[in-house]
């Protein structure tokens, strides 16, 4: 794998943060970030600088589709309805959450149930 940067930026004693590099196909703008690498990890690193590599920073804008707004909808009026809920409301909920063995709590029972359509 080449380098995006020359040799002498990989010379820098500490290289942290961001950086805007153009795309290699497109030449747009990119923003870029530093991830360290190790033997352990399946990650490639460069031949010039070995415990760094720089990839492309995941990203991009949220997806905007008819099914993903009715979702944060949904998600958005289950949470106003769980913060409607009297303490032992939710102290029931968190009761009833125990017998799936401590991998849920009340509220992520309630947001489950809300978002299946289950009351």
């Amino acid at each position: 794998m080449t380098d995006p940067l020359p040799p002498d930026f990989l010379a820098l004693a500490e290289l942290r943060g961001r950086i805007t590099l153009p795309h290699p196909v497109t030449g747009a703008p990119v923003l870029h970030v530093w991830q360290k690498t190790t033997p352990a990890l399946a990650n490639n690193a460069s031949e010039q600088h070995p415990r760094l590599q720089l990839r492309i920073e995941p990203g991009g804008r949220k997806g905007n589709t008819l099914k993903q707004q009715r979702m944060r909808a949904a998600m958005t009026t289950a949470n106003a309805d769980w913060h409607a809920l009297s303490a032992a409301e939710k102290q029931a909920w968190n009761k009833d959450s125990k017998r799936y063995g401590g991998r849920m709590n009340g509220y992520t029972l309630f947001i489950r149930n809300a978002l299946r359509g289950h009351p």
